[in-house]
C-alpha cells in the first residue's frame, strides 16, 4: 500500500491478483477488518471472564486503600502517559440496564469504593468518584512516568498516526467482567482499534521514540468500580451473581469517539487532577 510515495503497509485481500486502488483497500480496511476484530475480541473476552472467575473463586477480592486518599497531587506511581477519551454527556449514552446495574452494585458494596461515572457539568468530583474513561493506549507506564523525558515531536507522531489510520467510531459496551480488584465493561468498536494500536507501536519504534506500556492493551474496556475496601466472600459471590444476571444484556451503553486526548493520566481521571496538565502537556486529537 503506497501513500504519498511511501510504502506504509500491506493488507491481504482475497482474490487479489488484480490491482487494487487505494480506495478499494481503504474500504476493505474500514468495513471488513472491524468484523474480524469483533470475533477476536469476543474470544479474548471469553478467556478473560473464565480466567478472572477462576482467580476470584480461588483468591477472593483485593482492594486498594490508596484510592481512599486525595490524589489532587497523585503519587508518581499513580501517573502515566496515555491516549484516552473521557465520557461526558455529549459522547456517552448509557442504557437503563447499566444504570440499574451500578445502583445494585452500590447497594451491595457500599460507599467506600471508587465508582467511575461520566464527567459532571461542574467538573467537580468527590474523593471516591472517578471519571469514566476509555484508554486507547498507555504510552509510558506508571512505574517509570517520572523517569522519562519525552523528545520534541513525540505527540506529533502519535497524532499523525491516528489521523491517518483511525477514523471516528463508536464503541458498544455489551459485556461485563468481575476481577479481583474491579468491575469492568467490555466493548466492541466499529473501527479496528487493535490494528491501529499496532501501527502506532511500529511508528514510535521506527522513529526511535519511547514506548513503555504498563500492560499490553488488546481489549476495549472501561472500569466501572475499583475496590477500595475489604470485600468478604459472601459479598463477592453476590457480586459475581449480579454480574452473571446482567451479563446477557444487549448493551450497557455506547461511546462516540470523535476526539482523543494525550496527556499525563491518573487512576481516577478527576478533572481537578487533570487540570494541572492542561497547559502544554495535553494534546487533543480530533479524529477525521
Amino acid at each position: 500500500f503506497v501513500k504519498n510515495g511511501l510504502v506504509t503497509d500491506a493488507i491481504h485481500l482475497k482474490n487479489s491478483w488484480s490491482l487494487r486502488t487505494a480506495n478499494d483497500i481503504d474500504c476493505y480496511e474500514r468495513l471488513a477488518l472491524p468484523a474480524v476484530s469483533r470475533e477476536k475480541l469476543n474470544s479474548i473476552y471469553n478467556e478473560m471472564v473464565e480466567r478472572h472467575g477462576r482467580l476470584t473463586r480461588e483468591k477472593g477480592a483485593e482492594h486498594d486503600e490508596v484510592l481512599l486518599q486525595s490524589e489532587v497531587e497523585p503519587l508518581p506511581e499513580r501517573r502515566c502517559l496515555a491516549v484516552y477519551c473521557l465520557c461526558n454527556s455529549s459522547n456517552w449514552n448509557p442504557t437503563v440496564t447499566l444504570t440499574n446495574f451500578v445502583k445494585d452494585v452500590k447497594n451491595l458494596l457500599g460507599r467506600y469504593h471508587c465508582y467511575y461515572e461520566s464527567m459532571k457539568e461542574s467538573n467537580v468530583t468527590t474523593l471516591l468518584e472517578g471519571v469514566l474513561h476509555w484508554t486507547y493506549i498507555g504510552l509510558i507506564g506508571f512505574q517509570i512516568f517520572d523517569k522519562i523525558e519525552l523528545p520534541e515531536g513525540y505527540g506529533d507522531v502519535v497524532e499523525s498516526t491516528l489521523l491517518c489510520h483511525l477514523p471516528r467510531f463508536k464503541i458498544n459496551f455489551s459485556r461485563l467482567v468481575l476481577t479481583s480488584k474491579s468491575i469492568i465493561l467490555l466493548g466492541f468498536p466499529t473501527a479496528d482499534v487493535n490494528s491501529t494500536r499496532v501501527r502506532l507501536r511500529r511508528a514510535l519504534k521506527r522513529c526511535g521514540l519511547p514506548l513503555f506500556e504498563p500492560y499490553f492493551n488488546d481489549i476495549v474496556h472501561m472500569t466501572l468500580v475499583r475496590f477500595a475496601s475489604p470485600i468478604c466472600d459472601v459479598t463477592l459471590a453476590a457480586l459475581q451473581q449480579k454480574v452473571n444476571d446482567f451479563g446477557n444484556s444487549l448493551s450497557f451503553g455506547s461511546l462516540s469517539v470523535d476526539e482523543l486526548k494525550m496527556s499525563p493520566a491518573t487512576w481516577k481521571m478527576q478533572a481537578q487532577e487533570l487540570l494541572q496538565y492542561q497547559s502544554g502537556q495535553t494534546k487533543s486529537i480530533k479524529l477525521l
